[in-house]
């Protein structure tokens, strides 16, 4: 039986530490979507603002139209979404993060040289595989806190570089969405404008 494959509007806030963010109305232009089409839009952020559920999370579009052009604290965002498709992608992020050497592995100064970086990492650490997963806990939301404070601490690589750390986590959540296998990316839309920042077409895990 073939999978349901929706298009996934997705616009990335990942500042590193901020502890707010703002969605102009082109933000939310550009993640609006047909609600009875099936395709989702969804704002990515990134939670390190809790010490024990730190993670990317997932807002979807309608969510969000109250809080156009006001910049919003984190912890007063509206409700994430429990869409599994989303859930599945969090985690996998959060591989990133956990397993040690991986972002000193492909982190530089020079952005556009991540994506190239991502795929040596995985050619060489795993013959071109996906990162493995790392095994869930109750405790894995702090672990995640933990290892981006590591990473941020001084001496880390990602040690006040939060513009650049926030292109890192972008590259990784296109990475996922488009190479996972369970996600099974049949496109990718050009996107000369740069929003959103990924348009793909993916399988709906819920």
């Amino acid at each position: 039986m073939s999978t349901e494959q929706f298009e996934l509007s997705l616009e990335v806030k990942s500042a590193a530490t901020a502890s707010a963010i703002k969605i102009d109305q082109r933000d939310w232009d550009g993640i609006r979507v047909d609600p009875n089409s099936g395709d989702i839009g969804a704002l990515a952020v990134l939670n390190d603002h809790s010490s024990y559920h730190c993670g990317m999370i997932f807002i979807e579009f309608q969510e969000l139209e109250s809080i156009i052009d006001i910049r919003t604290q984190k912890s007063d965002l509206p409700p994430a979404s429990d869409s599994a498709t989303f859930a599945y992608i969090s985690s996998r992020w959060d591989d990133w993060i956990l397993r040690r050497g991986a972002i000193e592995a492909i982190f530089e100064d020079q952005r556009s040289r991540i994506p190239g970086n991502i795929d040596y990492y995985l050619r060489r650490e795993y013959a071109g595989n996906s990162l493995p997963p790392v095994k869930q806990t109750r405790t894995r939301g702090m672990a995640v806190k933990d290892g981006l404070d590591r990473l941020r601490a001084e001496g880390g690589v990602l040690h006040d570089k939060p513009q650049l750390e926030g292109y890192l986590h972008q590259y990784i959540l296109e990475y996922i969405i488009t190479t996972d296998e369970a996600l099974d990316c049949s496109f990718i839309k050009p996107n000369p404008t740069g929003i959103p920042d990924i348009v793909a077409r993916i399988n709906r895990l819920d």
